[in-house]
């Protein structure tokens, strides 16, 4: 055949394969006998054969669709068809389609590749399969693993114990293996306890490591500057003070004083009853006394009594007294510290044993017997310390207890920073009395102990008595009804140490301690009320009735209310009395009491009593509350009266006092109560007159502390908290407020509050931007009023740099209802920067108040209104 007569065919056997929609088919001889390719390859070579060797036949049927048998069905179009057709590869093949038919290549030499070894690593295809590679090395670096690599899982650490290691602290020696982990073996070094630096290497520094817990560098927190002596007047600068090293939560304050302080000692070589007293003091500043019978130094939890002007007590030279004054954060001001003394008075009235206050005694107590605080003998519980503790049957749950810690020694305490749940950095429990008992639970399970006390107390769980610190469970935590509960789970067959203790200082008293099963089904057969073993209650009582100590409902006090007070007639007599008895009908407020509760209020829900004074002379006079709960007193101008009526209060952990100014016949109440829910007992109470120098250098009017005045002011004046006669701004009230025009906008006024008069006071949660949980604006405020002409925002503002005290800013639409028309309110950090925006339309008036933040805020003010840009 010519060469032209096959290209041709070529080019009619390349049409037929298109017309048949096949990539590879094979073609139909017109001859059976004549061999013919059945590949696209065979094709090929049959079109490329140039010297006549091979003849291609064209079918004589172009239009047909089906293929002879022995031609194969395409696989596929493309290379990704062939991921289903072609499913048993190695990871080091890949699949291609050719000429309609799938085939199996090797990827690149050396491509990294998975074995699916997990021992192994960096593993490369070689011809097509997986291969090569690395050992994994499971080494962790710890020797007390053992490690090992599995195939399937890859490595693992087992743990071990009692194989030999190297914690790599020098100061141990014997180091071994347990659970995993090296744990250090004897420990050869001492940790310096005030150098900063982890010299026994176990990661604890100083007062941070259990080994300086008793060290008198760790316990010794404060660090007296000087000796305060009778009749000292020292002004001091409070800034970068640093007295104390990181005491905060002071267990005689009511608030958390995170600022700079100050310690001092005092001394005197008589006996003298003290008063020390701060003189211009900044906002929230507190005097504190601490008190050390043992001699162990300034400590924080030794600290009995505190309060935003003076505290008082009486000294016994050879006695160790710490004054300390201390701030809130970011205080830097200088001011004051007096110091007077009275000459001693024998104290005995009401009392059984104990000193007189002047180096006597008003008796003593027969054998068995203890003296308390109050000088009562009373028989000391028998549970004292770990060897003498009290069995609780773990089988036999609840158990109840009352009992009292009056009597019993200082046995037991947590040290600081222990890491024990519950526990703050403060050390508790040092100082106080504290009682004990055992517990082996028959199973492991959750277990609740709880305490309720008429004292400031703590209930914590340990292991060993020896080392309170380093095996405590845990530290009950403030719950309802003031007592302390822990919930936490105890293991079956180990001895348990519950330890009832006093917070600090040398607080003590009746408390009644529960164990139970958590959770627990409550106890109340044979009871109308009290608690029910569970921190419930097992009913109440109905008026005039009161829940007893036995949960019985008994009739009520006589002078249970204002109504009925019970009159106090003599002087330095003491009265005996019981709240056990009464009902709650009064509590005091926050912030607004001196002497009394800063954050919370107190007294509420616990019985409470009423007393009324008539002077028989105009004087100085000091009423005391010695009582075996809990208590809070509180003195009022009048009963139950207005929250300002409240002019002096005292919630210590023991007796309570208030000292006041009283003019002859000038009746005032006290109210006995209790500090928290449930706080009840019996207690005494005296007032008695102490001896005063009328004190008015620098004062133009007011009191002169003993009863008289320093001076009276004019007419257009008012004497204000310091004895000064300032002119009463003209927009003291709101009905004098001034009118700012909107055409003078932006304006600017400068004013003083110090001779305005307190009008206004913001509750909690009744004001957009006001307090949230207590009542502002209890200083001397002034009143503006605005109708704007021009429908917007406007922005109400004082300037920061002028302003001399803390201010607090707001607006309304009615100055009679505070509460119920507040439209914004702000309280800035610091003096002045409080800003009040507020949109209003025209002809809406509006009220804007500058008022001082607290009692004692007032001084001058630049005040600015303007439209919002």
């Amino acid at each position: 055949m010519h060469t032209r007569h096959r290209l041709f065919c070529s080019f009619l056997l390349v049409l037929w394969t298109v017309h048949c929609g096949g990539s590879g088919g094979g073609t139909t001889p017109s001859d059976p006998d004549e061999g013919s390719p059945d590949t696209v390859g065979d094709v090929a070579d049959s079109i490329d054969d140039t010297d006549g060797a091979q003849e291609i036949i064209v079918p004589p049927d172009l239009g047909k669709e089906e293929l002879p048998p022995d031609v194969p069905e395409e696989q596929c179009a493309q290379d990704a068809d062939c991921d289903v057709v072609l499913t048993d590869l190695t990871v080091c093949q890949t699949t291609r389609c050719v000429a309609g038919q799938c085939v199996a290549e090797s990827v690149e030499e050396d491509a990294p590749c998975d074995d699916g070894d997990q021992c192994t690593l960096e593993t490369v295809c070689l011809s097509g399969e997986c291969a090569g590679g690395i050992p994994r090395d499971c080494e962790d670096g710890n020797l007390c693993t053992l490690n090992e690599c599995d195939s399937t899982t890859g490595c693992t650490m087992s743990p071990l114990s009692g194989t030999a290691c190297d914690d790599g602290n020098d100061c141990t020696t014997g180091d071994g293996c347990l659970l995993g982990q090296c744990v250090g073996g004897t420990n050869n070094c001492d940790e310096v306890c005030d150098n900063g630096v982890d010299d026994n290497g176990d990661t604890m520094v100083d007062c941070f490591d259990p080994v300086c817990g008793t060290a008198p560098v760790c316990t010794h927190i404060c660090e007296p500057t000087t000796t305060l002596q009778c009749d000292d007047v020292l002004e001091i600068d409070i800034t970068g003070a640093t007295a104390t090293k990181y005491t905060a939560d002071w267990p005689c304050a009511a608030e958390v004083l995170s600022g700079n302080e100050l310690a001092f000692a005092f001394d005197h070589s008589e006996y003298v009853s003290v008063s020390a007293a701060l003189v211009a003091p900044p906002d929230g500043a507190h005097i504190l006394h601490l008190d050390d019978p043992t001699s162990t130094g300034c400590q924080a939890d030794l600290c009995v009594s505190g309060s935003k002007e003076f505290i008082e007590f009486d000294y016994k030279p050879g006695d160790d007294d710490y004054i300390v004054v201390d701030t809130p954060e970011g205080t830097t001001d200088i001011f004051g510290v007096q110091v007077v003394c009275t000459a001693c008075e024998p104290q005995c009235d009401g009392k059984s044993c104990g000193g007189d206050s002047c180096g006597g005694d008003c008796g003593s107590c027969i054998a068995g017997t203890v003296c308390t605080s109050g000088g009562q003998c009373i028989q000391p519980a028998s549970n004292d310390t770990c060897a003498e503790a009290l069995v609780v049957d773990g089988s036999d749950l609840p158990y109840i207890h009352t009992a009292s810690t009056v009597g019993s020694d200082d046995d037991y305490k947590l040290p600081p920073d222990t890491g024990c749940p519950g526990s703050p950095t403060l050390a508790k429990g040092s100082g106080p009395a504290d009682t004990v008992y055992v517990l082996q639970p028959v199973q492991t399970d959750t277990y609740l102990i709880a305490i309720n006390a008429d004292f400031n107390s703590t209930v914590y769980v340990i292991s060993d008595c020896q080392n309170a610190g380093g095996t405590c469970i845990g530290v009950g935590q403030t719950s309802s009804s003031g007592g302390k509960t822990l919930v936490t789970e105890l293991t079956a067959g180990v001895v348990y140490y519950i330890v009832v203790d006093g917070y600090a200082g040398k607080a003590s008293g009746n408390y009644t301690l529960t164990v139970a099963n958590w959770p627990c089904s409550a106890k109340c057969s044979g009871k109308q009320c009290g608690p029910n073993g569970c921190g419930g209650d097992c009913g109440t009582c109905a008026e005039p009735l009161f829940c007893s100590a036995a949960g019985k409902c008994v009739d009520e006090a006589t002078n249970d209310t204002c109504a009925t007070p019970k009159v106090i007639t003599e002087l330095n007599e003491w009265i005996s009395d019981t709240t056990q008895g009464s009902v709650d009908d009064y509590y005091v407020f926050p912030e607004v009491c001196p002497g009394g509760p800063a954050i919370g209020e107190a007294g509420t829900g616990a019985p409470d009593l009423v007393y009324r004074f008539i002077p028989p002379i105009s004087g100085k006079f000091r009423v005391t509350v010695d009582p075996t709960f809990n208590a809070l007193l509180s003195v009022r101008d009048a009963c139950p009266g207005e929250l300002l009526d409240c002019i002096g209060g005292s919630d210590t952990t023991g007796q309570e006092t208030v000292t006041f100014i009283r003019g002859k016949g000038q009746s005032i109440w006290f109210v006995v109560d209790g500090s928290a829910a449930g706080d009840a007992g019996s207690f005494n109470i005296k007032v008695e007159k102490l001896a005063c120098l009328p004190q008015c250098t620098g004062k133009d009017c007011g009191p002169d502390a003993c009863g008289g005045v320093c001076g009276q002011c004019g007419p257009t004046e008012i004497c204000t908290v310091n004895g000064q006669c300032e002119f009463i701004p003209a927009n003291d009230t709101c009905d004098q407020a001034l009118v700012i025009d909107p055409a003078q906008l932006p304006f600017s006024h400068f004013g003083k509050t110090l001779g305005a008069t307190n009008d206004y006071e913001v509750s909690s949660n009744t004001c957009p931007g006001g307090p949230a949980a207590a009542t502002y604006g209890y200083g001397n405020d002034v009143s503006f009023q605005f109708t704007p002409s021009t429908a917007g925002q406007y922005v109400f503002s004082l300037d920061a740099f002028t302003t001399t005290f803390n201010t607090f800013l707001y607006a309304v639409t009615d100055c009679t209802d505070i509460a119920g028309t507040c439209l914004m309110a702000q309280d800035a950090p610091g003096n002045g920067a409080e800003s009040v925006v507020v949109s209003l339309a025209v002809g809406e008036t509006i009220y804007v108040v500058v008022d001082g933040a607290f009692t004692s805020s007032a001084g001058d003010y630049i005040f600015y209104a303007d439209l919002k840009k």
